[in-house]
Order: structure tokens, then sequence, then C-alpha cells
């Protein structure tokens, strides 16, 4: 972990100590022009933090990692593939969910409001949810019902969003 470090270190912000979402998959990039070695994580996970095409961790907006928090994901995304390896894929896939939930949930409450969930659901690439109305109009058959008070009201648990990444398949 160390030598992974340095990489972070040497694309970090020197100002915030984070590296930016958007630079994350240049760390992993430059790191792996120079080392090889065998990541204990499910090919699936690797994809899901870092491909330019899927990885949701490299693509929340306006989000930068501090190496605590990337260590921290790696960890909960390396519990999930062992899940996954023994045959428990459904289970490795809520706690794939949950490292990116606790990305937004950083206060851990284990609820956000529509603001945090927006930014959540950008980072799992759906971009077209801005307002109230166009969450519902999106997510009309998942969500269950009496899950929301009223409009202007709204909180986002946990429980929903990975019943949105099971069922889609993210």
């Amino acid at each position: 972990m160390g030598i992974l470090k340095e990489a972070f270190d040497r694309h970090r912000n020197r100002d915030t100590m984070r590296v930016d979402a958007a630079e994350l998959i240049d760390v992993h990039a430059s790191f792996s022009k120079t080392f090889q070695f065998r990541v204990p994580i499910h090919p699936r996970n690797l994809s899901q933090l870092i491909h330019p095409h899927q990885g949701y961790m490299a693509s929340m907006p306006n989000r930068g990692y501090s190496w605590d928090e990337m260590l921290a994901m790696y960890e909960l995304q390396m519990i999930s593939s062992y899940e996954k390896a023994k045959g428990r894929t459904l289970h490795g896939e809520e706690l794939s969910a949950l490292s990116f939930w606790l990305l937004q949930d950083t206060e851990k409450k284990g609820n956000i409001g529509l603001e945090g969930m927006n930014t959540l659901m950008q980072g799992l690439r759906f971009t077209n949810l801005k307002t109230w109305s166009s969450f519902m109009k999106e997510f009309k058959y998942t969500i269950p019902m009496n899950e929301f008070r009223a409009e202007g009201e709204e909180v986002f648990r946990f429980d929903l969003m990975r019943q949105i990444f099971l069922e889609r398949g993210l």
C-alpha cells in the first residue's frame, strides 16, 4: 500500500490533500504502468470504482478523496469481493452499494437529503435527477409506498439507494 500511497500523493491537490474524482483513473493508471500487482478485488467491483465508463467513484461530481477515504473504500470493496468469491453475490453487491453510500453520508446519519441523493445518483451515472419530480419519475416502480412524507421533506434512506443499485444492476 505504501507505493500506491506515493502515487496518490503525486496526484493530490496540495491545498486540500485530496485527489479529485476526475483524476482517480490517472492515479491508478500511473501506478499500474510501473507496478504489476494482483488486486484482491473482484473485477466487477474494480470497474465500479475506476473504470473510465462505469467508475462510480471516479465520476462523483465536485468530489475529492483523502487517502483514508480511498483506503476505506478499497477495504469495503475487498470485503464485497470476498463475499462474491464465497458465492454470496447479492450480499457482495449490497456491500458495494454501501461503500458508495458512505461516500455521501459522511455524517453517518443513515439518510441524506435531495441534494445529497442527487450527487450520489450523478456519481452512479443518473444525470437527469436534479428535481424531486424527475427522481420520482425515474424510480416510480422502485420507491415503496409511504417512503416519503411530502415534497420538500424528502429524506433518502440507504435501503432505497441499495434497492436502486441492485435493481438497475449497477
